[in-house]
């Protein structure tokens, strides 16, 4: 099922690879400005930077997982033990989801349910979690990267049009001894 959506259109341009690396490097420092020591900003992210659909495709083509023909709208799902692995291998960069600290902290992108402990996290988070009030759309534990593609209308029918990657994860916190 992967294969079929990872097939390029025809009119997507052919992107160099040095601003292809360049604009890895982006998402990396933009996910890198999410990852903050507080306890407070833990929880769900959500990165959005304007991209075209070529630079989408020229990124992560081979890992996507869903089109919709009506809404235009990309998927790339990144979950379970290999998923930091392969976003790492994209991103050209192996501490693309850790941030280190001062004191042995680090703050780091989940991608796997293992990867944190439980009682390290913030008591107000688990108690979050576990009331269970909020069905979240994008499930803790995984990496969610979307490209969809926006249009809007002025009163003289002027159409404005740009694509936006959006990128939705979890963060948490942990002490490293």
């Amino acid at each position: 099922m992967i294969r079929k959506y990872n097939v390029p259109q025809a009119d997507l341009y052919q992107l160099p690879e040095k601003f292809i690396i360049e604009f890895k490097k982006t998402l990396v420092f933009l996910i890198h400005r999410q990852l903050t020591r507080h306890f407070a900003k833990t929880g769900m992210k959500v990165i959005t930077v304007a991209c075209t659909q070529s630079q989408f495709f020229a990124t992560f083509i081979g890992h996507i997982h869903h089109y919709s023909n009506k809404t235009r709208i990309y998927k790339c799902i990144f979950r379970g033990p290999n998923a930091s692995a392969t976003l790492a291998q994209i991103f050209d960069n192996v501490n693309w989801d850790i941030r280190f600290y001062p004191g042995k902290e680090t703050i780091l992108v989940l991608t796997n349910l293992n990867d944190i402990d439980p009682e390290e996290e913030n008591p107000l988070a688990q108690k979050r979690r576990h009331k269970k009030t909020k069905n979240w759309r994008y499930k803790r534990g995984e990496v969610v990267i979307e490209w969809k593609p926006k249009k809007e209308k002025d009163i003289e029918k002027n159409v404005y049009e740009g694509g936006f990657l959006h990128m939705h994860f979890w963060i948490a916190k942990r002490r490293i001894m």
